[in-house]
């Protein structure tokens, strides 16, 4: 007989032992009778359990008087069962257990006492190792409840005079006063004694030190084994895992075991002494710089080339993050420049700080950052911006104002929206951790990198504009009056803009550009400046973020219109040539750049009417006027040699005799 959801069926061995015949069970199961319903046992498919309540009423009297109610039958076998397994497991636990610390005991009673003193000693020291319910589980219980409760009964069977534990709370209060006092506790008048178990030797603390500073991390259960597995090598007194604890956990061993078992990290957060720091007295007096991951899932299309079907093919991924960079204001916290990428680029610490510094047009008297490869590529831009640079130490949290910023920002403003990711891998409390069934019931509403960065730029408005008890917001406090320097547009390109040591030559559609494997054209649309410009060679200095115009440059120097203000070159829109293509304003640009040009011709033709007129009224140019000193030349020699020849005496068909002639 036996309970399946909440019906109770009988085996075929049940129904005879109430006297039913097996003929009439096995017809009535064969012919589909509505009182024979019948399903396969689960434990073994090749049994059949007859339903109870559908049984008539004749059978059904008959199992009753052969089991009685079949529901406190099925209860009553249930808890049976229950307590030949607790009894089960309490004897397991029985025969694992071992003795301990009988040598403390057997100096100071009977051996037949010590022998019950070690004993109960073992218990303690088994209850205090079984620190977490995990630990329960390895062991095959449920819970730590469920052990703690085969304890007692435990107890109860060896009926140990110096350990009586009738519940769980007597055996929690015991297992205290053990943690305290050691195995002394048991005795009665001793607690407290543990001279006999004193760690007195350098050698002793050094032994016990190094093993708990090892990196394998090894349990307190496991090295007090193995400090008392070299004890009697060394003369030395055996000891308990509580004493082995208690001596480890002293503070002023704890921070010289901690680093080896730990790491440095750990150890720098927990021990190194810190230095207290004012915070600065103004705005822009220092800025600090940092990256970390932005704890906000998005979603994005991937694309990618399937080899077997020849074909691209775009899949839709969750659960994708970006990387913040962020630049904040030391003294108010303010967050003046913000940038997010895949990875911790330099593009992307260019483009946090160019916002920064675009925003007021100012930049701080100093500039702190950490040692991320990204940030060491802009070393040249610092340089630039004549800032003073400190430089954090490597992996010292503690050194950097910004790490408590964006824990504030990570935690205060992210965690409200639905695509929060939780705090960083290292966080233990669970409210630092997002829900996952939360997050996978609303995978398909996670937003785009658009709303993404909406999303970013929010949570940075909200902590700018976020004022609290003890301090104003940081708009508020930034707004006071900068301690900064003050750059005009150019300082900022001489910041921020790339310049090349190549030249280029400016040509009659303008001067071109590749950034990044694509071509950009760029021209002037004065046509004075174009006539300077065109077929000369320049220097180019641009802003990769943003290619909508340029600075030339001749010599390193800006090259500069009558104004003394530095030439701009935009960059060249292509115009649709067929009407058909035309957008709105599409003709107005044309018209204006038709316009331009036709200036320029104009402007070309007056200054070439211009020298002409010159040309006309100071030199009448031609063969004679060109060459008069050589024809004047050719016409005296021409006379003198018709003077000095008697033309009688010329043989003219002589000089003028020609090979070709009368061939």
């Amino acid at each position: 007989m036996q309970l399946i959801g909440n019906e109770i069926y009988l085996s075929f061995e049940d129904l005879e032992d109430s006297g039913i015949s097996p003929n009439t069970i096995k017809q009535g199961v064969r012919r589909g009778f509505k009182n024979w319903q019948s399903i396969k046992d689960p434990a073994d498919q090749r049994r059949l359990l007859i339903k109870y309540e559908t049984m008539s009423t004749r059978y059904k009297e008959m199992v009753r008087k052969q089991f009685g109610d079949p529901r406190l039958y099925l209860m009553g076998k249930e808890q049976e069962q229950e307590e030949e397994k607790t009894s089960s497991k309490a004897q397991e636990l029985i025969d694992m257990m071992g003795y301990c610390h009988h040598g403390f005991f057997v100096r100071q009673m009977t051996p037949e006492k010590a022998r019950e003193h070690a004993r109960a000693a073992a218990w303690m020291e088994f209850l205090i190792d079984v620190r977490l319910k995990i630990d329960a589980q390895a062991l095959g219980y449920e819970s730590k409840a469920e052990l703690w409760g085969i304890v007692v009964e435990c107890l109860e069977k060896e009926n140990l005079s110096c350990l009586r534990a009738r519940h769980i709370r007597s055996l929690q209060m015991k297992v205290k006063q053990y943690k305290k006092d050691g195995p002394g506790s048991l005795i009665h008048g001793h607690r407290g004694n543990q001279n006999a178990t004193k760690i007195e030797t350098e050698e002793q603390k050094e032994f016990l030190m190094a093993l708990m500073a090892d990196p394998h991390k090894i349990p307190t259960v496991m090295i007090t084994r193995l400090y008392n597995r070299e004890a009697p090598k060394r003369g030395w007194e055996q000891i308990t895992a509580n004493t082995a604890r208690n001596f480890l956990n002293r503070p002023e061993n704890k921070i010289v075991w901690t680093m080896g078992r730990h790491g440095k990290d750990v150890w720098k957060n927990k021990y190194e002494p810190t230095i207290r720091r004012k915070r600065p007295s103004a705005p822009d007096a220092m800025w600090i710089f940092d990256g970390s991951p932005l704890d906000l899932y998005y979603r994005k299309t991937v694309k990618k080339w399937n080899e077997k079907k020849g074909e691209w093919q775009y899949k839709e991924t969750y659960y994708n993050r970006m990387d913040m960079m962020l630049v904040i204001d030391g003294h108010s916290w303010r967050i003046v420049g913000a940038a997010l990428s895949p990875t911790e680029t330099a593009t992307a610490v260019r483009a946090a700080i160019k916002r920064a510094v675009q925003e007021r047009m100012v930049v701080p008297v100093q500039l702190q950052y950490d040692q991320g490869s990204g940030i060491k590529a802009q070393k040249w831009m610092f340089k630039n911006m004549g800032v003073v640079t400190t430089p954090t130490r490597p992996y010292s949290g503690k050194s950097k104002v910004i790490e408590p910023v964006i824990g504030h920002i990570q935690n205060m403003i992210l965690r409200y929206f639905d695509n929060w990711a939780g705090m960083n891998v290292r966080a233990k409390r669970n409210d630092s951790q997002f829900n996952p069934d939360f997050l996978k019931e609303n995978r398909d509403k996670l937003p785009d990198y658009k709303e993404l960065v909406r999303q970013f730029e929010d949570a940075i408005n909200v902590w700018n504009n976020l004022a609290t008890k003890h301090r104003e917001s940081p708009n508020v406090m930034y707004a006071k009056e900068s301690v900064g320097k003050s750059v005009d547009a150019f300082d900022f390109v001489t910041m921020f803009w790339q310049k090349r040591n190549t030249t280029y030559r400016y040509r009659t559609d303008g001067i071109q550009l590749e950034v990044n494997g694509e071509k950009h054209l760029f021209n002037v649309t004065d046509p004075d400046m174009y006539r300077l410009l065109v077929e000369d060679d320049f220097e180019v200095a641009f802003d990769p973020d943003c290619l909508d115009f340029v600075y030339l440059y001749q010599d390193n120097e800006p090259v500069r219109d009558e104004n003394g203000e530095p030439v701009m070159a935009v960059a060249t829109e292509l115009l649709p040539m067929a009407v058909h293509d035309l957008e709105e304003g599409d003709r107005t640009k044309v018209n204006k750049l038709l316009k331009v040009r036709d200036d320029l011709v104009d402007d070309i033709e007056e200054v070439t009417g211009d020298l002409k007129r010159v040309t006309e009224s100071n030199l009448k140019l031609g063969v004679r006027s060109v060459f008069k000193e050589e024809l004047n030349t050719a016409e005296t020699e021409f006379k003198r040699f018709r003077l000095d020849i008697d033309e009688d005496d010329v043989d003219w068909g002589r000089i003028l005799e020609n090979e070709y002639v009368g061939k």
